[in-house]
């Protein structure tokens, strides 16, 4: 058994371990071996003919083979963890996602309240243009002051209410995530250590795989 929230760091710790191995696949260097034949004798009879087997830039400990069955236990791993995640997700009635998405959502209502707190009543003078016809008769344009006022539609202290209803409730929500990733149990045991590095762990898990 082990906490919610070393749940979340091993989980986050197998991702990276299946990421790394898919990059390992992805490389063409990696999945294949270049053969190369120098027909020496062809061009000189006195010449030597000669199979080389170009050097990969980077040489694993491990067949590509034993990688490929490596990522099967990845994925196992990763889907049994999630499923025993979510059933732990439940503590004293409460969701612990439910709990989540409301904070996310209190978040955004919280900084779109303290965007309307800042606004202030303002005034400032712009310019504006008109027609008027001169002592010709001839339509031309003229430009006067424009005396702009700027007021807020709301009640700055309703909204100033709002905020500090919403941090309270978001800092006990916040409170009660803490408490739950520190005392909810996940059935799981760790098959690695977190922080081994993903050679070493390949390198094991193929030693014990053809041992």
């Amino acid at each position: 058994m082990i906490t919610l929230k070393k749940s979340f760091e091993y989980q986050n710790y197998l991702s990276e371990l299946l990421s790394s191995a898919l990059s390992v696949l992805s490389y063409r260097d990696n999945i294949t071996t270049t053969t190369q034949k120098h027909l020496r004798k062809k061009s000189y009879s006195e010449a030597t003919d000669e199979v080389i087997v170009v050097k990969k830039q980077v040489e694993h400990p491990y067949k590509i083979n034993d990688l490929v069955s490596f990522i099967d236990i990845l994925v196992n791993e990763i889907d049994y963890l999630t499923h025993a995640i979510n059933k732990a997700k439940s503590y004293e009635d409460k969701s612990y996602d439910a709990m989540i998405a409301m904070n996310n959502k209190k978040r955004n209502i919280l900084r779109t309240y303290e965007t309307m707190a800042g606004l202030k009543a303002s005034e400032s003078t712009i310019k504006g243009e008109s027609d008027k016809f001169n002592a010709d008769g001839e339509q031309v344009q003229y430009k006067y002051d424009i005396e702009q006022v700027t007021t807020i539609d709301f009640d700055r202290n309703l909204i100033k209410g709002k905020i500090s209803r919403l941090r309270h409730e978001l800092d006990e929500t916040s409170d009660a995530i803490d408490e739950m990733q520190l005392h909810s149990k996940v059935d799981y045991e760790p098959i690695f250590e977190i922080g081994e590095s993903f050679e070493d762990v390949v390198e094991s898990y193929a030693k014990n795989l053809n041992s």
